[in-house]
């Protein structure tokens, strides 16, 4: 405990935020490469100043007077913002005698003195008077130029959540659409996700201590589909075509510790429950996912600090990561984009993303970040979605890991563990076992509108949580590892792993293996190398 204590010390020193208790009533002494908030308490990075996030308690690192000289705007175009506030106000209502800002900032003597200016500013469409003085803007759907002066096209689609899925910019607009599978809502943005069979309707499925539950998204609970009878079941996936859930059984050693699978018909209860042999123990086990197109079992180990995969039988399994990995917590499949994403906080948290084989590993999240734990993935916009448990924060990159935006920060969310993505919402659990409360949340947030929020229901020590759906596991007609005619996924001897898409492949070999020239077949090398001790 003592090791492990130095540790997360040590990893909060590096990241350089620091929130000491007991220390309110003295001045706060930060190292040079920190700022300090205006609470005196607070200490963090001077690179987290003026970046548009609040990353003080107070906001300290975001008002006027530490970011006098910032020229980023952090309104719409075509709108200023009211001094010393985060309110944004049309430039048609600065200087029109009405009163927008709270404390009047639009109406104030500026307008008197600049007025006259205007007419010489030469705008191509509108020009407002600021107290910085005469500015141009556009009508709506269009931007000032790089000159100040005239006016180009903005493209909506470049901001996040003007449309929840396909957008494409028009001259002065944009349309929303929705992909095949989706039904395009009254407010010409959303897209809700069709339902076929028309009863077969979205659930909840949450794994907790007690069992895994199967709950409406609006909360109403329908079954505890089984009582899993363990200290708690963090790890579950689903194979939504075959109506099946996956689970690891946790027992008291790793002999009793088992990968379980049932049949979830209706999901009324659950039939024909079976143990899958896993040759590699599953006892450290954080996380786990489900390629819905392989059967492959993909399983995150946070204690010997690997990520590994098994086929659908278990009987091969071929580590996929074991560098560079310290802590790894969360994971999210795309197979038909052959994409993995992980979360990872040891000594430098991050979120990456790799191919389905291994191969071609990416950092896409290494700043800002200190416990990221669930992971989830918009599969049609390509959206990675992750909860940080230290810093509070959901946030959004895209797979490539740019467009970085946060979705929601502060109490309302502390210590998010399981995740996961459902039209316009986010879904979540709560890790916290700090309050001693009997029951944790699950709560459901808008994706972009935060305001929309609530908690969904309560269970006993929540932990993965997926939303059964048919659009959450999207086929494809056909994919590189298909069984062959010898009944061989991909042709492979031993384990078939999808590549960089759907339509590539790697056969990899059990231990003790190596792959032959043809890429396929597995055999023992002829001459094995023996240590002779004397």
């Amino acid at each position: 405990m003592l090791a492990a204590g130095l540790l997360f010390l040590g990893l909060l020193h590096s990241l350089e935020v620091t929130t000491p208790a007991g220390a309110i009533d003295a001045p706060k002494t930060c190292s040079p490469k920190q700022f300090v908030c205006k609470d005196g308490v607070t200490c963090i990075s001077k690179g987290w100043r003026c970046d548009r996030e609040k990353d003080c308690p107070d906001g300290s690192d975001e008002e006027p007077d530490v970011c006098p000289h910032s020229t980023v705007s952090r309104c719409p175009p075509n709108e200023y913002q009211c001094g010393g506030t985060e309110l944004c106000i049309h430039m048609a209502k600065l200087c029109n005698g009405v009163p927008d800002c709270t404390d009047g900032w639009d109406e104030g003597p500026h307008c008197r003195e600049f007025i006259s200016n205007c007419t010489l500013m030469g705008c191509q469409e509108h020009c407002a008077v600021t107290p910085g003085g005469p500015v141009c803007y556009c009508k709506g759907g269009y931007e000032i130029n790089a000159d100040g002066k005239m006016c180009k096209d903005f493209d909506e689609c470049t901001v996040y959540g003007t449309c929840s899925q396909s957008c494409t910019n028009t001259e002065g607009s944009y349309a929303c659409s929705c992909v095949e599978g989706y039904l395009s809502q009254p407010d010409n943005r959303s897209c809700k996700a069709k339902n076929e069979p028309v009863d077969r309707l979205p659930v909840l499925l949450i794994a907790n201590s007690q069992n895994i539950q199967a709950t409406s998204l609006s909360g109403t609970t329908l079954h505890s589909l089984l009582s899993t009878s363990t200290k708690q079941t963090t790890a579950m996936d689903f194979l939504y075509a075959q109506e099946t859930v996956c689970w690891i059984h946790v027992g008291d050693s790793p002999s009793s510790t088992h990968l379980k699978c049932a049949k979830i018909p209706n999901l009324k209860s659950f039939a024909e429950e079976r143990v899958i042999n896993i040759s590699l123990s599953l006892h450290h086990v954080e996380q786990m996912a489900i390629d819905w197109l392989t059967g492959n079992f993909y399983f995150v180990d946070d204690v010997d600090d690997r990520i590994f995969v098994c086929d659908k039988d278990g009987q091969t399994c071929v580590t996929l990561l074991d560098q560079e990995l310290y802590n790894p917590k969360g994971i999210a499949l795309d197979p038909t984009m052959g994409k993995v994403f992980f979360t990872d906080y040891g000594q430098i948290p991050k979120v990456e993303r790799c191919d389905m084989d291994g191969q071609n590993r990416t950092k896409l999240v290494d700043s800002k970040i200190v416990f990221p734990h669930g992971i989830t993935l918009d599969l049609v916009s390509r959206l990675v979605y992750w909860a940080d448990a230290y810093l509070d924060y959901i946030e959004v990159v895209d797979y490539e890991g740019k467009n970085r935006h946060t979705i929601i920060q502060g109490l309302l969310i502390e210590h998010l563990y399981g995740l996961t993505v459902f039209e316009n919402y986010l879904y979540a659990t709560n890790s916290d076992n700090a309050n001693m409360q009997p029951k944790t949340s699950v709560i459901r947030v808008n994706r972009f509108n935060s305001t929309d929020y609530q908690v969904v229901t309560r269970v006993d020590k929540g932990g993965a949580l997926h939303v059964y759906h048919q659009r959450r596991q999207p086929p494809v007609r056909s994919h590189a590892c298909e069984v062959d005619q010898n009944g061989k996924a991909g042709g492979c001897s031993d384990i078939c792993l999808l590549g960089n898409g759907h339509k590539t492949r790697t056969c990899r070999c059990r231990s003790g293996f190596s792959l032959g020239s043809d890429g396929k077949s597995c055999k023992k090398p002829e001459h094995e190398l023996f240590l002779v001790y004397w």
